[in-house]
């Protein structure tokens, strides 16, 4: 029997992307951000102009580790996808 889990869309990805760019010049700081889904396989990433060349794996990485961690694993996804439609910005201070 499969078991399907909802993840997150390729649409929720990129509202958290926006919400980390946005953050990201208010702050003065180009990062690199990447989303990944349910099994910890990457979404999407982008690299902001002038960000580090050197942390696009570290990005990818930290969201992996972050989706793989306890804390996440306690939220359902689909209480995750609603969090990102209702507020990005909140949603990247939360481990997904």
């Amino acid at each position: 029997m499969t078991h399907q889990v909802a993840s997150l869309s390729l649409s929720d990805a990129r509202m958290l992307i926006a919400a980390g760019e946005k953050k990201a010049e208010e702050l003065g700081i180009p990062y690199n951000i990447a989303v990944v889904d349910a099994g910890g396989d990457l979404i999407s990433h982008v690299r902001m102009d002038g960000a580090w060349l050197g942390s696009v794996d570290i990005a990818i990485n930290k969201a992996w580790t972050a989706r793989g961690s306890s804390a996440a694993g306690s939220r359902s996804n689909s209480t995750m996808r609603s969090w990102v439609r209702s507020a990005p910005a909140a949603a990247l201070s939360i481990r997904i």
